[in-house]
């Protein structure tokens, strides 16, 4: 892909800064950024609109552990070996716990609730970010961050849709409210787009849209 064609600037950025655009996809777009003021400014225009959705955002402080492997791993601390003695202690207070005389749980070695990911940006038919739909594994919703208000008609509402590759739809819910959220009560494994159209009250009275599609954009689900 050519990352330089101006109507790709913001789609990028706006993937770039949501985290939604990964791996040789994003050095490569960091290294043409650095050189091309014009990336920048769009990168930085996105940060400003998706900044209410790292605002919404709720810190999780990490585990002692976890900040050492960092350290290491960046090098600002020494990867020392364990001394003999250490893995003779660990045996033996392994040996005791596992014979069922001490039974200790740590909240730390419970499984840490999962944040909501990014997993689309959706765009208008002008190429201008709208929206950015988070998965939030723990209640097995999506969640939807509106970066612009829209303007629907009386009796109208805003539909949510999975697109397969063959272009088949299926709704997922009606996006309602400042913050809405629709239920995943089936896999999106099968889909490659989310789109939203406009339809009337209770949503589409077909399998399909029935309103102008206002907002598209790639589903990646990692």
């Amino acid at each position: 892909m050519n990352y330089l064609i101006p109507e790709r600037y913001q789609p990028l950025a706006a993937r770039y800064v949501s985290g939604v655009l990964r791996g040789a996809a994003r050095s490569r777009f960091e290294k043409l950024a650095s050189v091309h003021a014009t990336l920048q400014h769009e990168i930085d225009v996105c940060e400003e609109l998706l900044a209410p959705l790292d605002a919404a955002t709720v810190p999780i402080k990490p585990r002692r552990r976890n900040w050492r492997w960092i350290e290491i791993r960046l090098g600002f601390r020494p990867k020392h070996r364990s001394h003999p003695v250490f893995w003779f202690l660990s045996g033996t207070v392994a040996a005791f716990l596992m014979s069922g005389a001490i039974v200790t749980f740590s909240p730390q070695l419970l499984p840490q609730p999962e944040l909501p990911t990014p997993v689309a940006v959706l765009n208008d038919s002008n190429g201008a970010v709208g929206m950015v739909v988070s998965r939030d594994a723990a209640r097995r919703t999506l969640a939807v961050t509106l970066l612009q208000p829209v303007d629907l008609p009386a009796g109208k509402v805003l539909e949510l849709w999975a697109l397969r590759r063959d272009g088949t739809p299926r709704s997922l819910g009606l996006l309602q409210g400042k913050a809405p959220r629709v239920s995943v009560t089936r896999p999106l494994s099968d889909a490659v787009q989310l789109a939203v159209s406009i339809e009337p009250e209770g949503g589409s009275p077909e399998d399909k849209p029935t309103g102008p599609v206002v907002y598209t954009g790639s589903l990646i689900l990692s």
